[in-house]
């Protein structure tokens, strides 16, 4: 399921016009560098870029940002690495995001580990299966 936002960027580079829709990637990556204290030259530098023209053209969705630079992008904006790459993921490679889940395991974000970390340590002997507390609840009294 890819999302596509009706939000438009234009961008003009010398007489060319490109206009492009922005998926929730971009937009989320739009946000969180436009609510960064860090110029757009620290954030490329952060990230490794040597021109930070390079940040405009991600917000925009002229460029799409690499894989293997999302979780540099979200740790520089401090946001979680986890939550982006899988944002990435969805939008450019749903795929293999559904195959790594399907193979490797369903890949969590930072608030989903604390819950199942959490969960873990209320249940140090283990947790009950989800088919028993479900059948719990529906037994109990309303």
């Amino acid at each position: 399921m890819r999302a596509v936002s009706e939000t438009t960027a234009a961008a003009t580079y010398g007489d060319a016009i490109a206009t492009t829709k922005l998926n929730r990637f971009n937009l989320k990556l739009r946000e969180l560098i436009d609510a960064s204290s860090k110029k757009q030259w620290e954030i490329a530098r952060d990230v490794g870029y040597e021109k930070p023209n390079i940040i405009t053209m991600f917000k925009q969705g002229v460029s799409r940002v690499p894989a293997e630079k999302v979780a540099s992008f979200a740790i520089t904006l401090g946001a979680d690495p986890a939550d982006l790459l899988l944002l990435w993921f969805s939008e450019y490679n749903p795929a293999l995001l559904a195959d790594l889940q399907r193979h490797v395991g369903l890949l969590c974000n930072s608030e989903e580990r604390q819950w199942i970390n959490g969960l873990r340590e209320r249940f140090p002997r283990g947790l009950p299966s989800w088919n028993e507390v479900t059948q719990a609840q529906s037994s109990a009294p309303a």
